[in-house]
Parts: structure tokens; sequence; C-alpha cells
């Protein structure tokens, strides 16, 4: 009995190599514009299933064997196409370092979206995802290179294709490669990568932590955003990261745009979360917004959105700060120094919102002022009834 399954299993084999081999045959005779035919024609023989991987695999090889001198003839392309196509359909896994050096050695769109897209197919469990993610990522980072040089022009259907497949394949060594592609500032990668990091299994939240506190303030401010943009994060996670990027702006000596920009979209969020946590940070914040906006360096509503973020915070720190800030605006205007209305109005509303007794002094000092309008000492007095007592 086991002999004559033995002896069944060879015929079998010995079949379908017979047939295998027949196709391989008629595919080596006919013409390159031809050669796709015979694969088509053999996906609708019964017996396809036993040979077809095979039989792209063989295609495949010879694309690969012939690329060098006929990359960019159109029969090639077709058929590069085609067989990268079949690989995929059969599950050809064996196909797999032939299709990545197809890709490495043809450059145009058409076969490199194909054999990203069937690499996709092939690498979705199985131990070539690291091989593949690997190249990839060399790959993509030698194409920005050239193109931060200007010796490329980018094409964005094989890096879109690109950003698909790693954020596939989910391997966290993509995550620097994947924002290098937002760092370059590629006009249209934006909302692909941000998809393509939030797929990847990895921790996100540190390697943007990490770009943040370790980067260059264009890419602090890119990771920031890029934290910010993407539906991934928890409030605390976020409150989290927007106190760490106010406290990396806040450490750098020389405020450029970009710090500032981190320091003020940081403080929306931390507004928004009343994060407590950063009340110390945040009072540096409104000290240097206030330093800037008297220098001309800062526009005054960033001054206002610091007093705003403070009045949050919920701590008597925070409280003390607007009050002592009030205090010095009450003596700088009996010195003759011209006041900013709406400033003052913001400043005062604040206090009365946090409700903390240690403004009352000043509050009250300042219904007295005849230099005030009767808008700000009726804000004034409302703020001193928000007191608790």
């Amino acid at each position: 009995m086991l002999f004559a399954m033995a002896f069944s299993a060879s015929i079998r084999l010995e079949a379908q190599d017979l047939i295998l081999t027949s196709y391989q045959r008629n595919f080596m005779r006919v013409s390159l514009a031809s050669k796709p035919a015979i694969l088509l024609d053999a996906e609708y023989d019964d017996r396809s299933d036993e040979f077809i991987g095979e039989l792209y695999d063989f295609a495949l090889k010879y694309v690969l064997d012939n690329g060098a001198l006929l990359r960019n003839d159109f029969d090639m392309i077709n058929l590069a196409v085609v067989a990268a196509r079949g690989a995929g359909n059969s599950g050809s896994i064996n196909s797999i370092e032939t299709l990545w050096n197809i890709f490495a050695l043809f450059e145009d769109t058409h076969t490199r979206v194909e054999v990203l897209d069937t690499l996709e197919t092939l690498a979705a469990d199985n131990d070539y995802r690291p091989y593949i993610a690997g190249n990839l990522n060399r790959f993509l980072l030698a194409a920005n290179d050239e193109f931060m040089m200007g010796v490329s022009i980018p094409d964005y259907q094989v890096l879109e294709a690109s950003i698909n497949l790693l954020s596939s394949l989910g391997d966290d060594s993509s995550y620097p490669v994947i924002f290098s592609l937002v760092s370059s500032h590629y006009p249209i990668l934006f909302e692909e990568s941000c998809r393509a990091l939030e797929s990847i299994d990895g921790n996100l939240k540190q390697f943007l932590s990490l770009t943040i506190s370790g980067g260059s303030p264009p890419d602090s401010l890119i990771a920031y955003r890029i934290a910010n943009e993407i539906n991934y994060f928890s409030e605390a996670d976020m409150g989290d990261i927007a106190q760490l990027a106010l406290e990396c702006a806040l450490m750098v000596t020389e405020q450029d745009v970009f710090t500032s920009s981190l320091r003020r979209e940081a403080v929306s969020v931390l507004t928004w979360l009343k994060w407590t946590r950063a009340s110390p940070a945040v009072i540096r914040h409104f000290h240097l917004s206030l330093e800037e906006y008297r220098s001309g360096t800062a526009r005054r509503e960033i001054f206002l959105e610091a007093i705003s973020c403070l009045g949050v915070m919920g701590d008597f720190e925070s409280s003390q700060t607007l009050a002592l800030q009030l205090g010095q605006f009450n003596t700088e205007t009996e010195q003759g120094r011209i006041y900013d209305e709406g400033m003052m109005l913001t400043l005062i509303r604040t206090l009365g919102e946090t409700g903390d007794k240690a403004a009352f002094d000043y509050l009250l000092y300042t219904m007295y002022l005849n230099y005030y309008t009767d808008q700000i000492k009726e804000a004034a007095r409302e703020a001193l009834n928000q007191l608790r007592w």
C-alpha cells in the first residue's frame, strides 16, 4: 500500500515537471512580446495550481537576467509587470528576492509599483519581512538624499507605493525612514507618511519624543506636528509630548521661528488639556513671551495665549505669576507707561477664572487707578467677585 502511494506521488511529480518544462520551453522559444501570453495561457491550465508559481519565478529570473540591456524596452517592461503580478496572485514566496532585484534594476514607474504591490501581497506573514523592510528603507533613504541634493525628481507613485509597503510590513526600523520623507517636505506625502507611522508595530511615542528632544529645531517641530496630526495618542500621551516639546523649545538659547512655533503649538495643547504638570514650563514660557513681545520679536497674540494657558494650570505658582504680572502692569501704568487695554482685560479676566485669592490686592488696586478705563475697572470688579475665600 505504501509503495503504491509513493509510486503514485512520484508519477504526479514527474507529470508536473513535464508540464512545467513544456511551458518553460515554449516561453523561451517565443518572441519577447509573446512571452506574457505564455504565462497568461498557463493560468487557464487545469493543472496550473501545481506549477504556476514556479513558472512565474522562472519568468522573473528571465526578466532579471536580461533586464540590464532591455529594462527600458516596452515589451520587457510588460513582461516584468505580468510576471510580477502573477507571482503575487500565485503566492510565489520564492520569487521575493528576484522581485526585489528587479525593482532595484528597473527604473520605470510601472514595473516598480507592480513589484512593490506584489511584495506587499507576498510578505503578508513570512520570514522575508525584515529583508524587504531593510532593502526598502535603504532605497528610500538613498532616494531622499538624491532629492535633497537636487539630483533627482521624486517619483511620487513609487514613493507612495513604498510607504504603503512599509506600513504593511510594520517594522519599527522604518520610523526614521518615513520621518525623513516628512522632514524633506515632499508636497503630497505627509498624510501617507503619518498613516504609515501609525501602522508600524513599535513605540511611536518614544520615537517622536526622542526626535523632539534630540533633533534639530525644524525636525522637532515636524515630529510634534506629526504627533498632533495622527489620531493615535491618548490625551495623557499628548500631554506628555506637549510638555516635552515646550520644555525642549525653552532650552534653546537662540529662539528661531521653529522653536517659537513649537512653543506656541505645545501651549495650545497644554491649554486644551489643562495639563498642570507643565506649569513650571508654562511659567517660563509666559515670561519669555512677554519679553519677546516687548522687544518686538514676537506677536502680542503669543503672550495672550500664554496668559490663557497659565490661567488653566490650576496651581498656586501659576496664579501667583499672573497676579504679580498684574501688579507689575499697575506699577508701570502709574509711572506713565501706556497700557494695552486688550491685554489687561485678558489678564484680569483670567485671574477671575482662576478664582485664586492671591490676586485680590492687585485686582482691588486696579479699580482705584484713574489711568484705567471703566471697562478695565468693571472687569476687575467682576474678577474680584469670582475669587474663592
